[in-house]
């Protein structure tokens, strides 16, 4: 029978080993013993109990082991448990890899490394090889199955790119953040809300292509009038500061809050048709109603006769209200005194007619008596301009056309005038000029129609403007004038009659499209320079 004591005391010398590695039996220090005896005669160490040898065997003695020896013991117990450990865990806690459910029923397992990306065999890291674990029985495979060792799978193509699966309404898919290419610069992502603040840069104002107008944002306001004649000082101020420098304006609109100074008398056409003339300091303002008028000092006359709105003239913390009329007022250090001359005027619910005057201060509308005469005498009534209603030159041609005539050009010597200019020309038997209206011109009390013209060859002169409402013209019969000479004749728009009966008058607010002049005669050359209506006022 073979002793198996050698075999048994090396079992029990690792399982010693382990024991105290660990940690759970520790061996009795026997340094000093093994160091003394080392000293004394370098004795091997003993062993405990004394092995049986075989009859016919000579015992060998035992070499002691030295203190690295034991040290290289200690490492290689330790490397073997953590071995063993690591082991037993990879083999309990890893599970079977199961097939695939789809690869199994397709018969398209195959045991080819599958990377991380699942391309068969073409992924970026290398194969991970199958961990194997605890074994499972074999169950046979049913008839008419496929068999478990399959060819390998063709390499496959190029994937068709799918659809992607919409997703449910609750929910809202992120899309992934897209890498940008090789080369271009780096962009940060758009921060979504709640993640922190979204600082938002301004836009560049737009560089001004031109200089700012001042005058640009005072025509945004509405427009009060404008100067027909006179040199005036106008200046616009906005809650007592001074909007505009003054400026002298021989011609220009006036819009809200103007202010008028006018050393002599000016001519003002106000917005809606009335017409005022002023010398002194005057404030302008309007709204739908009509135009305000608030003198501070001097006179001014208004006018609203055939006018579509009113004007309103305020002193003193009252209003006069001016409708379909005319009056002169003159704004002294504690009333306003006026004189009504046509129509008819309205202050605290009373009211004064034509013939009539009084005066308003801070106690209200004063007395109401006859008009003072010193108001009708005044230096601004003598001198009170006619108001151009409308006008037309033939330096260009005019916008309706020409009617009967051409436009021809004359020299300075040729007009009679400083500079040269156009004519409207006509010629033959009964040569006529006639002007269309841009649109319907109404007349208006006190209109007066004036036109500078020469005529050769014309015994007399028709004037006459086309009705559509009668489908007649009205006109008048004129005389010639000296042949070849410049003349203006002036006619007032009443004294012209219908030529079916010759009894009915041209009276205020009738409708013209149309006004020509005739040359009567046979042979005859007619040029007239330029068309005006105007209004002239004049009162008894």
């Amino acid at each position: 029978m073979t002793d198996q004591r050698p075999s048994s005391n090396r079992s029990r010398l690792e399982d010693l080993s382990l024991t105290e590695a660990l940690g759970r039996d520790t061996p009795p220090d026997l340094t000093k013993r093994i160091l003394a005896a080392a000293s004394r005669d370098d004795a091997p160490t003993p062993v405990r109990g004394t092995p049986s040898l075989p009859a016919g065997r000579t015992a060998k003695p035992t070499m002691g082991l030295s203190r690295r020896h034991w040290a290289g013991i200690r490492f290689v117990a330790a490397f073997l448990l953590v071995f063993s450990v690591g082991l037993v865990a990879l083999l309990v806690l890893r599970k079977p890899r199961q097939p695939e459910p789809a690869a199994t029923a397709q018969g398209n397992s195959s045991p080819a490394a599958v990377d991380v990306k699942g391309s068969r065999n073409g992924g970026e890291h290398a194969p991970v090889p199958a961990v194997p674990g605890p074994q499972t029985p074999v169950v046979p495979p049913p008839e008419n199955t496929l068999p478990q060792e399959l060819p390998p799978a063709p390499e496959p193509g190029p994937t068709p790119p799918q659809p992607p699966m919409p997703a449910p309404p609750s929910e809202t898919v992120k899309q992934p953040p897209q890498q940008p290419a090789p080369g271009t610069p780096h962009e940060d992502p758009p921060k979504e809300p709640g993640q922190g603040p979204v600082i938002e840069t301004p836009e560049p104002a737009p560089e001004p292509t031109e200089a700012a107008d001042p005058w640009k944002a005072v025509a945004a306001r509405p427009q009060a009038g404008r100067v027909v004649s006179g040199e005036v000082l106008v200046t616009y101020e906005v809650g007592g500061k001074q909007l505009l420098p003054p400026a002298h304006l021989g011609s220009a609109e006036l819009r809200q809050g103007a202010q008028v100074v006018a050393n002599d008398a000016c001519v003002l056409a106000l917005e809606g048709g009335a017409c005022a003339q002023a010398r002194g300091t005057l404030l302008l303002e309007c709204d739908n109603l009509g135009v305000l008028l608030q003198p501070a000092d001097g006179e001014i006359y208004a006018d609203t006769l055939g006018a579509g709105r009113e004007v309103r003239l305020r002193g003193f913390g009252h209003t006069l209200v001016l409708s379909g009329g005319a009056l002169v007022a003159e704004c002294k250090r504690t009333s306003l005194e006026f004189s009504v001359l046509e129509g008819q005027a309205d202050c605290d619910g009373k009211r004064v007619v034509a013939g009539k005057g009084s005066s308003v201060s801070k106690r209200g509308l004063g007395t109401v008596g006859e008009a003072p005469r010193g108001l009708r005498d005044s230096r601004l009534m003598r001198g009170l301009a006619a108001m151009t209603l409308w006008r037309q030159g033939f330096d260009a041609a005019p916008v309706q056309g020409l009617q009967g005539a051409q436009v021809e050009p004359r020299s300075a010597g040729e007009l009679g005038e400083s500079a040269p200019g156009s004519v409207a020309a006509a010629g033959g038997a009964d040569a006529s000029v006639g002007v269309v209206f841009d649109t319907f011109h109404t007349t208006l009390t006190h209109e007066v129609i004036r036109v500078r013209f020469r005529q050769r060859g014309a015994g007399s002169l028709i004037l006459q403007c086309f009705n559509p409402d009668r489908n007649d013209n009205f006109g008048r019969d004129l005389p010639a004038g000296k042949p070849g000479e410049w003349q203006v004749i002036e006619i007032a728009a009443g004294e012209l009659r219908d030529r079916s009966t010759g009894k009915v008058a041209a009276k205020a607010g009738l409708r013209f499209s149309s006004l020509s002049l005739h040359a009567m005669g046979d042979g005859t050359n007619l040029e007239v320079d330029w068309i005006e209506l105007v209004r002239r006022p004049t009162f008894e």
